[in-house]
């Protein structure tokens, strides 16, 4: 007597999604003896599907849904079931971009996709697939000219495939500083400009700082004041910038060579005759300061020291006199002061002396003066 065997599934039937107007296949595997199969849809039986395989073409919505196969034998029967879906075309979501990188630094690239059923991906460099780029994310390491170009990727499921738009990944260069901010002395009202020497492929961006303060408004690799004055003197620094680096310079001072300012004017006064008067002058500025004295607003000829000594003074002394200090940012002349010199009173050196006379008689009576003149 020969015993049959009851059925047992080997392999059962997978869900599968299929895009509209496709084909989808669905199998089973078994074992058991003299095995017979039924497929169903839902708990209706489709008629003549009666094979361990089941093939749809043409697939439409109306199709999708749950099938089964009943495998049975004289001995037992077992029924299982998979899922056809239906799948619509993946969608990109992200928006590629340029994406500009540091020569040497790594990028990665995603594709933020979604879709039905299982996605591949494939990424391409300018229309040349990217051997083992095959993943959502894609990581372009050591960033060189070969490496830059034009990337897409194309995402794939059982509906078809799509592929994005380019995104361009471009080379960077890395700002280098190649020269710092010099010190600098600057004339008073003249034009402070202050460039930082840097290589870089790319437009920069930066921030100035004096004495450690942002200076609003103050950007790019240069700066600069159209009109210096004393309170822009300080230490300036700038930090340069592009996308990938920044670079800081060095400090540099920066001074003010100062107009002239008369911090103490000469004064004026009387002097007598044959006297000396000292007239003096106390400025600030920047150094080098030089001195001309004017009397009437005309230039004294040698008369260039902070001082001017009027010696053995006579009339023609007397007069208005003021001092004009020059330095390379300018000059500056001091308000005028008069000087007067006094003559000294005469002195009687002999004095007239008593005399007798007769009655209508005449004398002469003498004095001697000297007149300090």
């Amino acid at each position: 007597m020969e015993f049959q065997k009851p059925v047992e599934i080997l392999e059962r039937p997978q869900d599968v999604w299929v895009r509209r107007g496709g084909s989808a296949l669905l199998g089973v595997k078994a074992s058991g003896s003299v095995v017979r199969y039924q497929w169903k849809k839902g708990s209706t039986a489709i008629v003549g599907a009666v094979s361990s395989q089941l093939a749809l073409d043409a697939v439409e919505e109306a199709q999708a849904g749950a099938y089964s196969v009943v495998v049975s034998n004289g001995v037992s029967s077992v029924e299982v079931g998979a899922v056809v879906r239906m799948a619509g075309l993946p969608v990109i979501r992200n928006v590629p971009s340029v994406r500009r990188v540091a020569q040497g630094s790594a990028l990665d690239l995603r594709a933020d996709a979604v879709g039905d059923g299982v996605m591949s991906y494939q990424w391409y460099r300018n229309g040349v697939v990217v051997t083992g780029a095959t993943g959502a994310t894609y990581t372009v390491s050591g960033l060189s000219s070969a490496k830059a170009g034009m990337y897409t990727v194309k995402v794939s499921n059982s509906a078809g495939s799509v592929t994005s738009e380019a995104a361009e990944v471009k080379l960077v260069g890395v700002p280098v500083l190649v020269s710092g901010l010099p010190g600098l002395t600057v004339v008073s009202g003249g034009v402070l400009r202050m460039t930082v020497g840097l290589t870089a492929d790319v437009a920069l961006s930066g921030v100035w700082k004096k004495d450690g303060v942002t200076i609003s408004g103050a950007s790019g690799a240069s700066y600069t004041i159209g009109s210096m004055k004393a309170v822009d003197a300080g230490v300036y620094t700038v930090k340069v910038s592009n996308e990938v680096k920044s670079v800081s310079s060095a400090g540099a001072s920066v001074s003010a060579f100062m107009i002239p300012v008369v911090t103490q004017s000469p004064v004026g006064g009387q002097v007598t005759y044959g006297g000396t008067y000292t007239l003096s002058v106390v400025a600030s500025g920047g150094a080098p300061l030089s001195y001309q004295w004017l009397k009437e607003g005309v230039a004294m000829s040698g008369k260039t020291a902070s001082t001017l000594a009027i010696a053995n003074a006579v009339d023609a002394n007397t007069g208005n006199y003021s001092v004009r200090v020059t330095n390379a940012a300018g000059s500056v002349t001091s308000g005028a002061v008069n000087v007067l010199v006094k003559l000294l009173p005469p002195v009687i050196v002999k004095q007239p002396v008593d005399v007798k006379v007769g009655y209508k008689g005449s004398v002469t009576l003498s004095v001697v003066v000297i007149l300090r003149i």
